[in-house]
């Protein structure tokens, strides 16, 4: 295969399966070149002028990145170009407008998903997760509303799974750290019981148990527990 037959044709990309709700099709989900950035970016910005006309009493929706309805447009348009039949190649879907009335929330994401695999396996974009924006991603995703579209969503898959990766090996660390600290305080009153038992505190002389250390007085609290899997 050629570089320039990365997106054509029924035998590029993969298959998947697509659950339409009570049934379930054989898609062909590919890679796209570079080139179709702007006519992606031209559909969802289409689709946002006409969802603003469809709603002139609301607040009009912005043609920018992060918008929500733009967002939209761009997860429709993308899968209108990569959603493709597996027999005959042509596109699974008819129009931006067939997918975003046809599908739920969830299965709309689902195929954005598939199609950002699939171009992270075939034909990946460079994208590389600072330190400073792995932070920024962490604070701002522990911030943000309950439904609401998170920072690192729409980046490349690489680095989506560089932050995953970040977030697994910084609460690793965490939980190494408060099990060496429950260890020494369960080491630091074995200590200090076993010095009590030979000799009792006379006068004059410090209380061994009023004179712990408060990190030998109590266990420590733990350190916070991961996301559920259905909060991620």
């Amino acid at each position: 295969m050629k570089f320039r037959d990365l997106e054509r044709g029924p035998t590029q990309g993969r298959t998947e399966d697509f659950d339409r709700g009570g049934r379930v099709d054989k898609v062909r989900v590919i890679p796209l070149l570079a080139n179709r950035d702007r006519e992606i970016e031209a559909g969802a910005a289409a689709y946002v002028l006409a969802e603003n006309k469809r709603f002139p009493d609301a607040p009009p929706a912005l043609i920018k990145p992060g918008d929500p309805t733009y967002e939209r447009g761009i997860y429709a348009v993308t899968i209108l170009l990569s959603v493709l039949d597996p027999d005959d190649g042509a596109p699974y879907f008819a129009s931006v407008e067939e997918i975003v009335t046809g599908l739920d929330r969830d299965r709309l994401a689902m195929l954005f998903e598939l199609q950002q695999q699939a171009q992270a396996d075939f034909a990946p974009r460079a994208g590389k997760l600072t330190k400073a924006q792995f932070f920024e991603w962490l604070e701002k995703t522990a911030e943000a509303p309950d439904g609401t579209d998170l920072p690192f969503e729409s980046s490349p898959r690489v680095m989506r799974r560089a932050f995953a990766r970040g977030m697994a090996r910084l609460y690793r660390e965490t939980a190494a750290g408060y099990l060496a600290l429950i260890q020494e305080t369960a080491r630091l009153r074995s200590e200090i019981a076993s010095l009590t038992g030979k000799s009792s505190p006379g006068h004059g002389s410090p209380d061994t148990a009023t004179s712990l250390p408060p990190s030998a007085e109590s266990p420590p609290s733990p350190p916070p527990s991961p996301p559920a899997e259905g909060d991620a």
